[in-house]
């Protein structure tokens, strides 16, 4: 069962703390591997190629939807951006696959607290926003077919995020807990995977946001 994680070489601190979140959290290592999803790899190997877009506040804002085609359009995987914290066993997020549905995903329905995030990015806000920061993909399912890489290399990007790709009904829908928005959910909510997605405690003027400690924990230059 793969695992692809968006990658930010600026935030490379962030994506070692994320790896070691989800494997000093399973029971089953070995049931895992995880990928780094960076762009400048997906550009060399010639799968990515789209001219790089000025509303895209990371590197991997469009490449996590290749991940059905990395996956070899087989069998299930997960993606995140690089800003999580996994505090649970991800073979429960695995568990809660629907082989009805194209792509599970927690539907938020928020409004951003600001208009700058991650290193004083532009905030764009959009119908469905975050869904896609967490996807759980049945790589096989045929809306997943239609990710290919001349799609995801031409398709609008708010097509893309707001998963146009595929009809509602294919879309399904996970417990809050898996993408537990920092600063945004019921403290009294136990997050099984806490997304940092203003600003992680990597970053100056976040350090003493909450769960700031548990990320240090993970932290491999703690």
């Amino acid at each position: 069962m793969n695992i692809y994680i968006g990658y930010d070489p600026k935030q490379s601190i962030a994506y070692e703390a994320c790896v070691n979140s989800i494997f000093r959290n399973t029971a089953h290592p070995s049931f895992f591997k995880a990928y780094k999803l960076d762009q400048n790899d997906l550009r060399n190997s010639k799968i990515y190629w789209r001219e790089e877009d000025d509303r895209a506040s990371t590197p991997f804002s469009l490449t996590r939807f290749l991940v059905p085609a990395l996956n070899g359009y087989k069998g299930w995987a997960v993606y995140c951006d690089c800003d999580f914290l996994w505090l649970d066993d991800i073979s429960n997020l695995f568990a809660l696959k629907d082989d009805t549905k194209a792509v599970q995903v927690v539907q938020h329905d928020y409004t951003p607290k600001s208009a700058s995030k991650m290193d004083n990015q532009i905030n764009h806000f959009y119908p469905k926003k975050n869904w896609s920061s967490l996807m759980l993909f049945n790589c096989e399912h045929e809306a997943c077919r239609l990710l290919t890489p001349d799609l995801v290399n031409s398709y609008d990007p708010a097509d893309l995020h707001q998963l146009a790709w595929c009809y509602d009904e294919e879309v399904g829908s996970l417990p809050i807990e898996w993408n537990y928005l920092s600063g945004y959910y019921d403290e009294n909510i136990k997050p099984s995977a806490i997304h940092f997605t203003d600003g992680g405690p990597w970053l100056e003027g976040y350090e003493n946001q909450p769960y700031a400690d548990k990320w240090r924990d993970y932290c491999s230059q703690k």
